[in-house]
């Protein structure tokens, strides 16, 4: 679930360098042997919810929540582009009205019990 610190407004990352941040990711764990066997691991990008101007971290984030809304379908298009699984975050949590940014303990819980139901599904 990586990509929500790129939208910070202090790297002024567009969109799709963040997409290709998680590529490059997903490229170099594709060519590792550090699975079950010395296998290439199995990979599960799992975009992050989108993100909040609010609180405290508004400013460190301005411009990240339009930026964010997007990051769950580029993820998914990354993952299809290289066979991997995916699971959009964003689907069982949301930002904590606090910050914009993180999520509660029931969060989660929700987060983890989705994860794992999604892992299950994987051919390990």
């Amino acid at each position: 679930m990586l990509g929500t610190n790129d939208l910070k407004q202090r790297f002024s990352l567009p969109a799709g360098d963040v997409d290709r941040s998680m590529a490059l990711l997903v490229q170099t764990v594709m060519q590792s042997c550090s699975g079950p066997d010395d296998r290439r691991p199995r990979i599960l990008v799992v975009s992050p919810m989108p993100v909040e101007e609010v609180g405290y971290l508004a400013e460190m984030f301005t411009g990240g929540a339009p930026k964010s809304r997007g990051v769950a379908e580029a993820n998914a298009g990354v993952a299809a582009l290289h066979g991997t699984s995916f699971f959009d975050a964003g689907t069982v949590i949301a930002a904590s009205p606090v910050d914009g940014i993180h999520f509660d303990a029931a969060s989660h819980a929700a987060l983890g019990a989705a994860i794992a139901e999604k892992i299950k599904g994987m051919d390990l």
